[in-house]
C-alpha cells in the first residue's frame, strides 16, 4: 500500500446489517486501537462504501432543498397571490413529516432511494391541494362565507382527487410485492411515494380549507387581526413572538415589498397574457386542420418508436465512486514471483499516471481457498489486483473513467500479459464502481 508491505483486511458487513453504522464502528475501533499499535506500523482506509452512500444523502438532501424552494417558487409565480400560494407551499412539510413517521413505524432507514423519491413526490404533493384551494377561491369570489366555502368546495373535488391520487398509487404498489434485487431497488420508493401521495391527500381534503377558511377570511371583510387572534389562542405565546416580529420588519420593508410585489404581479400577468394569446391561437389552428393535427401527432408518435432502438441500455447509470479498480491475469499455473514483477510494473505506472490518488495498493496472487471466491473473484497465483482511491472530484480535473482508461492503455503494454487481457475489457466494469465490502 503506497508503495511499503502491508497487510490488507477486508471486513464484509453481516446481510441485513446497515453499511454506514458497521464501517462507522469499524473506524471507531481502529482509533482505539491505535495507542497500542508499534511506533513503526499504521493504518489507512483504501476502500469505504460507506463514504459513498453519506455524500450521495448528502447531496440528495441539498437537492431536497432546492426541489422544495423550486416547487414553492412556481406554485408563487402561477398563482400569483401571496396568502393562496402560502397555503399551498405549507401542505409539502406537512406530507413530508407524515412520510418520515410511516417510515419509522414501518422500520425503513433514509437512504439513497427513500429521499430520490421525496424528491419525485415534491411535484405531485401540491397538485391536490392546488385543485381544492382553486375550488374554494371560486366559491368565495361567487359570494360565499370562506369557512362555508371550505367545506363544500372540499366535498365537491374530494371523490375526484381521490380517484387520481389512488390510480398513482396503484401505479407503484405492485412494486412493493416484486421479488429479487429489482425489489430490494425500488421497494423503499415505491413505499415512499405511496405515502406521501396519500398524506398530501389526506392535507389537501383537511389542512388545505382549515387554512383557506381563515386566511382568505379577508375576502369577506373578515379582520387579519381577529384571523391572528385564532392562530395566538390555539398556538401559544410563539405567535406573539412571531407577531412582534413581523411588525418590526414590515414597518421597514413595507413600502419596497408592496413595490416589488406589484411589478412581480404586472410581469407574471403579461407572461400569462401572452401564453394564453399564443396557446388559443395554436389551439385555433389545431382544430382548423384537424387532419393536418392527426397526421403530424402519428408521425411524432412512430418518430419516437423508432428512436427507441438507438438509446443504449445497462443495468446501472456509471458514477464517479472517486476510486478505480482492476484486475490482472496472467496464464494459469504462473508463479507468484512473476506476478509479483508485473504488479510491481502496475505500481509504477499507478505512481506516474494518478496524481490523484490518495490511497494506493497492488496485491500478487491470492490463495486458492480465500473466502472471496464466494464472492465471484478469481484465485490463484496468476491473479493480481490493483486499486486507488481518488481525492474528491472538486479537487481533480479527471473523472475515475477518463483515469481508468489512461490505466488500461498502460496496463496494455506491460510484456507477458496474455492476448485476451490486452484489450482489458473486464477492467472497464471493475473500474467503474466501487464493491460492497
Amino acid at each position: 500500500v503506497n508503495g511499503k508491505q502491508s497487510v490488507l483486511v477486508m471486513v464484509q458487513k453481516q446481510s441485513g446489517t446497515n453499511t454506514v453504522n458497521v464501517a462507522r464502528r469499524v473506524k471507531q475501533r481502529l482509533e482505539e486501537l491505535r495507542p497500542f499499535f508499534p511506533k513503526d506500523v499504521d493504518y489507512g482506509i483504501s476502500m469505504d462504501a460507506s463514504r459513498d452512500i453519506l455524500i450521495s444523502i448528502k447531496n440528495l438532501s441539498t437537492t431536497l432543498w432546492w426541489a422544495l424552494a423550486a416547487v414553492s417558487a412556481v406554485v408563487i409565480f402561477f398563482l400569483r397571490r401571496t396568502i393562496s400560494s402560502l397555503i399551498i407551499v405549507l401542505t409539502i412539510p406537512f406530507s413530508i413529516i407524515i412520510s418520515f413517521i410511516f417510515l419509522f413505524l414501518l422500520g425503513r432507514t433514509i437512504n439513497i432511494l427513500s429521499l430520490s423519491s421525496l424528491i419525485i413526490a415534491l411535484g405531485m404533493v401540491v397538485d391536490n391541494a392546488i385543485v381544492v384551494l382553486d375550488n374554494i377561491i371560486r366559491h368565495v369570489e361567487a359570494g360565499e362565507r370562506a369557512g362555508e366555502a371550505s367545506i363544500f368546495a372540499s366535498s365537491e373535488v374530494g371523490r375526484a382527487i381521490t380517484a387520481s391520487s389512488l390510480t398513482t398509487v396503484a401505479i407503484f404498489i405492485p412494486l412493493i410485492f416484486m421479488k429479487g434485487l429489482t425489489g430490494i431497488m425500488f421497494k423503499d420508493m415505491a413505499i415512499v411515494i405511496s405515502i406521501t401521495i396519500l398524506a398530501s391527500l389526506f392535507t389537501a381534503l383537511t389542512l388545505t380549507p382549515l387554512l383557506a377558511s381563515r386566511l382568505l377570511a379577508k375576502r369577506e371583510g373578515g379582520s387579519w387581526k381577529q384571523t391572528w387572534r385564532w392562530f395566538t389562542q390555539r398556538f401559544g405565546g410563539i405567535f406573539v413572538a412571531l407577531e412582534d416580529f413581523y411588525r418590526r420588519v414590515r414597518a421597514r420593508v413595507a413600502g419596497p415589498a408592496t413595490a416589488i410585489g406589484q411589478s412581480f404581479q404586472r410581469w407574471a400577468e403579461q407572461i400569462f397574457s401572452r401564453l394564453e394569446d399564443l396557446y388559443a391561437d395554436l389551439l385555433d389552428q389545431a382544430l382548423r386542420h384537424k387532419k393536418v393535427t392527426m397526421v403530424a401527432a402519428t408521425l411524432l408518435f412512430f418518430s419516437c418508436l423508432a428512436l427507441l432502438p438507438l438509446v443504449g441500455s445497462e443495468f446501472m447509470p456509471q458514477q464517479d465512486a472517486s476510486y478505480v479498480q482492476a484486475q490482472l491475469e496472467l496464464p494459469v499455473g504462473t508463479r507468484v514471483e512473476e506476478m509479483d514483477a508485473v504488479m510491481g510494473r502496475v505500481e509504477e505506472i499507478i505512481r506516474d499516471e494518478v496524481p490523484e490518488r490518495k490511497v494506493m495498493y497492488v496485491r500478487s496472487g491470492s490463495e486458492e481457498e480465500s473466502f472471496a471466491r464466494a464472492f465471484g473473484s478469481k484465485m490463484g497465483s496468476h491473479i493480481g489486483d490493483a486499486g486507488v482511491r481518488l481525492v474528491d472530484k472538486a479537487d481533480r480535473k479527471r473523472s475515475s473513467f477518463e483515469i481508468a482508461a489512461a490505466l488500461r492503455a498502460r496496463f496494455a503494454e506491460i510484456p507477458g500479459l496474455p492476448e485476451e487481457n490486452r484489450n482489458l475489457e473486464n477492467l472497464v466494469r471493475s473500474m467503474s464502481y466501487v464493491r460492497d465490502p
